[in-house]
């Protein structure tokens, strides 16, 4: 990058030159009169390349300044606690995470009112002292296996398009009175960096049956198929960062169980 932008330095300072010469020596005067078109298609090309390499350099420019702001998050670990689910999480980039987020697809069949829906919980710093509790939703560049908690919630949407949000006990009951057998909840984590770009990863599905025994997350993560979406064994939606719409053309859903 740095010879582009020597490059680019060097073709407009021979520009500058070829310009001073033909305005201020007499025989370069006489030279461009007598070749006046020439001379202009020289300098016309010279004029495209000095833009073109400066338009190169500010994206070159544009890419580091990007790459020295971007975060990457990586979930080093899982677990659930009560009603929560719990996330160990450590930035590798070189710029803040900002409005990390839990993200839940719920994916089943569509039921006379209901149909696979998106919910988002914020995921926050956890504390064992309650009085240095810090909320923030945020992992600085270099912090590692942070724990940032979640309480999961379930989302449908319904027949008029709006989106059923509800706690994780009352959606598990919901669908059971709508006769779902199976759902698969795919979990994925949702964060923002300095630059307003939004950012998506999957981290794992849970598959269980909606029986109606007001069970815990906590619970029903135990006794669930529970897969590392990591691992392949199914293909998972695909889910936009931006305003979470997703495609389920890849997805299994039915009412047969594909995790024992």
């Amino acid at each position: 990058m740095k010879w582009k932008i020597h490059r680019g330095y060097l073709l407009g300072i021979l520009v500058l030159i070829l310009v001073g010469g033909i305005l201020y020596i007499p025989k370069s005067r006489s030279f461009m009169n007598s070749n006046s078109g020439a001379v202009s298609g020289v300098l016309s090309l010279l004029l495209v390349l000095l833009y073109l390499i400066q338009y190169q350099t500010q994206k070159e420019q544009q890419k580091l300044m990007e790459a020295d702001h971007r975060s990457v998050i990586e979930v080093e670990d899982y677990w659930t606690e009560d009603e929560k689910i719990i996330f160990q999480l450590s930035n590798f980039g070189n710029g803040v995470a900002t409005d990390i987020e839990l993200v839940s697809l719920s994916v089943f069949e569509d039921t006379e009112y209901f149909s696979p829906g998106t919910m988002r919980n914020r995921l926050t710093r956890k504390s064992d002292d309650p009085d240095r509790n810090r909320m923030g939703q945020s992992l600085k560049p270099g912090e590692g296996r942070i724990a940032f908690e979640a309480l999961p919630s379930i989302g449908f949407e319904l027949n008029s398009g709006q989106i059923h949000r509800c706690g994780f006990r009352t959606g598990m009951d919901e669908l059971h009175t709508e006769d779902v057998d199976i759902i698969r909840l795919f979990y994925y984590i949702r964060y923002g960096d300095l630059l307003g770009e939004k950012h998506i990863f999957p981290v794992f599905m849970l598959e269980a049956e909606p029986i109606e025994k007001r069970r815990k997350f906590e619970q029903v993560f135990k006794e669930a198929g529970q897969v590392p979406i990591r691992l392949q064994i199914i293909g998972e939606p695909k889910i936009s960062a931006d305003d979470l719409s997703f495609n389920l053309s890849d997805v299994e859903i039915s009412d047969r169980r594909t995790v024992v």
